[in-house]
């Protein structure tokens, strides 16, 4: 009866482990393919992978790891992590320059409907110097 309890005990042990380090290897094929694709990824790319980064990590939690086997999650999320930096960093000025001509558009959308309801052509010269201004930034910018 003990060495059935300890078979049935090993194996249980096993099946953890096995199921813990398939989860490990899952976050290392979610690196590999990031690292192979990461460069051609678009925004709703990005948005995708990481609702499954988090997901794995979030599913990860459920399981007891070895010393080792957290040393290579941590190997593996620095990896993900600085994949995540260097995207950011090489598409950085694309981002901002988006992310300003929205603004601006939305500014001029903003004056262009005050205006509809006759503000003060004080305010609307203002907000046109704001637009200028910003113009004259996002050039800079983008010159540098």
């Amino acid at each position: 009866m003990f060495n059935v309890l300890a078979v049935v005990c090993t194996m249980l042990t096993l099946i953890a482990c096995n199921t813990a380090q398939s989860k490990i290897d899952e976050l290392q094929n979610l690196v590999t393919e990031v690292q192979a694709e990461y460069k051609t990824y678009t925004q709703e790319d990005w948005r995708g992978v990481n609702e499954a980064y988090e997901a794995l990590l979030i599913d990860m939690e459920q399981y007891d790891y070895t010393t080792e086997q957290r040393k290579q999650i941590g190997r593996l999320k620095g990896q993900y992590e600085a994949l995540v930096m260097k995207y950011t960093f090489t598409n950085l000025p694309n981002m901002l320059e988006e992310a300003a001509g929205e603004f601006v558009e939305g500014v001029g959308g903003f004056l262009e409907e005050m205006s509809t309801d006759k503000v003060s052509e004080e305010l609307k010269n203002s907000g046109d110097e704001l637009v200028e201004g910003v113009d004259a930034f996002l050039d800079e910018l983008v010159e540098e």
